[in-house]
């Protein structure tokens, strides 16, 4: 929630979205790297303050990137329906995939490093976006 209300009030007084979700989603991929060195109960307890703080802003921020960024302001709300489905699916998806991890590739050390991966892939996503700070 700290993360949340800070990263938001930050971006809203530097009217800038894109460094703060790139940054968000750069440390929620660092945070995977935390329970890889250190797989103890405190590695892990570091691994949720860290992920938490990156999850919190990216949340924040995210949706009022996407919000800048959309086609038409005729067409918002079917929009925004459709960027909650795309935030959605993965939700779904990503059990299934992190249980084949775990029983064919690596187990959890995999789950990490691909959840650390996909991070830092979506944080590269972000640059290219036009029409938003």
């Amino acid at each position: 929630m700290v993360a949340t209300v800070v990263g938001g009030a930050l971006s809203d007084r530097f009217g800038r979205r894109k460094p703060f979700v790139f940054g968000a989603s750069c440390l929620a991929g660092v945070a995977c790297v935390i329970p890889l060195i250190s797989p103890t109960w405190t590695g892990v307890l570091a691994f949720s303050i860290v992920s938490g703080l990156g999850l919190g802003c990216y949340l924040s921020v995210d949706t009022a990137l996407a919000t800048l960024v959309l086609p038409s302001d005729r067409d918002n709300g079917r929009d925004l329906s459709i960027l909650n489905m795309s935030m959605a699916v993965p939700q779904i998806v990503a059990p299934l995939i992190a249980s084949a991890l775990v029983l064919h590739v690596g187990g959890y050390p995999a789950v990490f490093v691909g959840s650390g991966v996909l991070a830092v892939l979506g944080a590269l996503a972000v640059i290219p976006i036009r029409g938003a700070k």
